[in-house]
């Protein structure tokens, strides 16, 4: 778990299990596709809050306030990706040790 502390409110961040990958998945596929028409827009507008809203509900307390939610979604997804990096390399570190073992 890691705290943040925004505008002097200090939330806690869980680490993140795998069944809420899809929210996470979907949130990254909308932020990253721009709509061809404002009704695409709005529509990605409602499903990316939901993946929000589904993502901090789950991995963070208290509840943020509405003006700390877009600060502490940015540490969420900090820690989520430090998270990933740190096990893409222990991941890494394992293969590359069970290599030098099967060709020893």
């Amino acid at each position: 778990m890691k705290t943040v502390t925004v505008n002097d409110n200090t939330y806690t961040i869980k680490l993140m299990q795998p069944w809420l990958q899809p929210y996470l998945a979907k949130y990254q596929a909308l932020a990253h596709k721009p709509g061809e028409t404002i009704e695409d827009v709005e529509k990605a507008e409602a499903d990316i809050k939901k993946c929000v809203d589904k993502l901090i509900s789950t991995l963070v307390s208290p509840k943020p306030t509405d003006d700390d939610v877009g600060e502490v979604f940015i540490a969420l997804m900090t820690h989520i990706a430090e998270i990933g990096k740190k096990y893409e390399k222990e991941a890494n570190s394992f293969r590359q040790d069970e290599n030098r073992s099967n060709s020893g």
